[in-house]
């Protein structure tokens, strides 16, 4: 579905065309709060867009070319530098999504279907459940399902394939590969399993100080977790959990920094490395509205 919305934009534009609106015309610039802090969507950048009267999924997918996506229950969103465009998906619904290299693969029910990067909707596969959320690996899509106790999938949509791989008494909130581990947050706690040594090791998550865990990532180089509660954004590293920021939601880690996307208020942020590794912070006030 994506190709490099930096420098291909154009190319981007005419796939789209073909079976969709676009809204190209629809500036939502990215602006800067204070150095180190990129903002992509704001409540001020959507005013008078279609974004302002869309209701997003919590769901935030990001690309290997470095394309943010969004989206509705029947509509997909590609933010871009200075504008977005968006791409239909006629007669299902959208229940989770999740992105893996340029292509975006979502599930509608029990059916995970798949747009890839020429623009042309297929199906992958059937699932005996209809997943609660969707989260990419590298090769693998994770998801997860609850039903007296929680269930973890891992998905090949190359083999269409699928092995519960992870079960817990309590629901999956968020999944992250940290290279060879798995990652797995819930509402308590935050698991790391190493499949190939069936290995796992626990980390109670104090609930009353930190708060009610929303999302995870991973900065890969650094080895260092990150995760969100409905208080703020917080790190595990060294074995200390330090508070990033006050801005809260479902986070993803690239190259530049830790974005943050939050469906309700709505904000789309980025904190730059520069920001998360300067001089040691108790949290970065930042001010979104």
């Amino acid at each position: 579905m994506i190709i490099d919305y930096r420098k291909s934009f154009a190319l981007f534009v005419i796939a789209i065309l073909a079976t969709t609106n676009i809204f190209a015309q629809t500036q939502v610039k990215n602006e800067r709060t204070r150095e180190g802090i990129d903002v992509f969507l704001s409540q001020k950048t959507i005013e008078n867009t279609e974004l302002k009267r869309s209701k997003l999924l919590k769901n935030f997918g990001f690309s290997t070319s470095g394309v943010m996506v969004v989206a509705t229950a029947d509509r997909f969103y590609c933010i871009g530098y200075n504008t977005y465009v968006s791409r239909k998906v006629k007669g299902k619904k959208i229940s989770s999504f999740c992105i893996i290299d340029e292509d975006v693969y979502f599930t509608s029910e029990s059916t995970l279907y798949k747009i890839d990067t020429q623009n042309r909707e297929q199906t992958v596969m059937k699932l005996p459940f209809s997943p609660q959320s969707l989260w990419a690996g590298k090769k693998l899509i994770y998801s997860s399902y609850y039903k007296k106790e929680g269930l973890l999938y891992a998905i090949s949509p190359k083999e269409k394939i699928k092995k519960i791989i992870y079960k817990t008494d309590s629901p999956i909130i968020c999944v992250e590969e940290l290279g060879s581990l798995i990652c797995v947050l819930t509402g308590k706690s935050l698991t790391i399993i190493n499949i190939k040594d069936m290995e796992y090791r626990e980390i109670p998550i104090d609930t009353k100080e930190l708060g009610t865990p929303i999302s995870m990532s991973a900065d890969e180089t650094r080895g260092i977790i990150y995760f969100s509660t409905n208080n703020g954004s917080y790190r595990i590293s060294k074995g200390n959990v330090q508070k990033v920021c006050n801005e809260t939601g479902q986070l993803c880690y690239d190259e530049d920094g830790l974005i943050i996307f939050n469906s309700t208020d709505p904000y789309l942020i980025r904190l730059q490395s520069n920001l998360l590794y300067g001089p040691p912070t108790i949290g970065v006030p930042i001010e979104i509205k």
